[in-house]
């Protein structure tokens, strides 16, 4: 009978206690917008795992496997302790793999961020005092729970088994919702095909028949200009800029708003 391999991690028993700011090496890493104010509401939401080692610079004592960010937060705040799972001369080798593998396990889940806006909105939370606490911008909460209002569910479902990109399933929040239908039935949703769909509902959105646009130039060009309303932007424009208007604006139009184009 094979003898049961015993993991690395067991060999280095680890202690769960206060230890001094200043006492730990960290290198600096940018902390996200938002970060420090959430540390301030609801405290560190990660754990801090450090490594106690002898050979460290004079008056550092601990070593960062995880939790740069929030550390250096909290130098930032002036505080100067911080609660960790330390180990002690812990190999730099298996420093690494704690480091790579915690990071791996932190991929995260936009719909599962949803649900969890959802239900504290459900609640009573409003999206602005989620913000105060968690730090994460109204903008972006927003965007989170338009993914459960308007992704099909099968899409939702392989955004939450990270098949789908999330900027993908944002994208397709934008679109009318035949296209997301249209999308959900893909056997494989990419940004090819949602460019593909989006590029086809505009097509059977508007022609250009009717558009005075040069079908060769010949000589030195010249810029066509047209003068465009829609809601309550009027303005004149390129007919590159005339285009990029239209790709971002048909897919937002409700049944009773237009775009007006003219020469000039």
């Amino acid at each position: 009978m094979k003898k049961e391999e015993k993991p690395m991690l067991d060999e280095y028993p680890f202690d769960t206690k206060d230890v001094l700011l200043d006492e730990i090496l960290v290198d600096e890493v940018k902390v996200k917008e938002g970060f420090g104010a959430s540390l301030t509401k609801l405290g560190h939401t990660t754990d801090i795992v450090l490594n106690e080692a002898a050979t460290l610079a004079e008056g550092k004592k601990y070593r960062v496997i995880d939790g740069r960010k929030t550390i250096n937060s909290l130098i930032e705040k002036k505080r100067k302790k911080v609660h960790a799972r330390v180990f002690k001369d812990l190999p730099v080798e298996l420093e690494k793999y704690v480091l790579i593998v915690r990071n791996l396990q932190r991929s995260y889940s936009p719909i599962i961020e949803a649900e969890a806006f959802q239900e504290l909105i459900k609640q009573g939370k409003t999206q602005k005092e989620i913000s105060e606490i968690t730090g994460i911008t109204p903008s972006t909460i927003s965007q989170r729970l338009s993914l459960l209002k308007k992704l099909p569910i099968s899409i939702q479902e392989q955004l939450r088994r990270q098949e789908i990109v999330p900027s993908v399933a944002q994208k397709i929040t934008s679109l009318p919702k035949d296209v997301r239908d249209k999308i959900a039935k893909e056997e494989k949703i990419t940004g090819e095909v949602v460019k593909r769909h989006h590029r086809d509902y505009l097509n059977s959105q508007i022609s250009f028949d009717d558009v005075d646009l040069p079908k060769e130039v010949k000589g030195t060009a010249v810029i066509r200009n047209y003068h465009v309303k829609c809601g309550d932007i009027e303005k004149d424009m390129t007919r590159k800029e005339l285009f990029s208007f239209m790709e971002d604006s048909l897919p937002g139009l409700s049944g009773k708003e237009e775009i007006i184009i003219g020469r000039i």
